[in-house]
């Protein structure tokens, strides 16, 4: 019996990157930890959150802790995160519940 995994990526342009940086065949094991992530807000070149997001969650640019850096600290955090070169999943991310 076959079965199909499905993951939902909110964003425009994912199937250029999915091509560009996870088609070929040494990206099995990403396209396999991609799908294990499960619903995604964001999908970028690494699977791994931006040093924001990890440091203060999603939502950073929200989070009193964030808004204590300095205007270039933040603006460092911010162009990274945006960048288009890190994953946010709803799940490891945001904390919600895998659907």
């Amino acid at each position: 019996m076959a079965y199909i995994t499905t993951v939902t990526v909110i964003w425009k342009g994912v199937g250029t990157l999915l091509k560009e940086a996870y088609s070929d065949a040494k990206n099995a094991q990403k396209r396999h930890d991609l799908i294990a992530l499960g619903d995604l807000s964001f999908l970028g070149r690494s699977l791994e959150p931006s040093v924001a997001v990890e440091l203060f969650g999603f939502g950073y640019y929200m989070k009193p802790e964030f808004n204590k850096l300095s205007q270039h600290a933040q603006d460092l955090l911010s162009a990274d995160a945006r960048g288009g070169n890190f994953t946010v999943a709803y799940h490891r991310d945001r904390g919600e519940k895998r659907k």
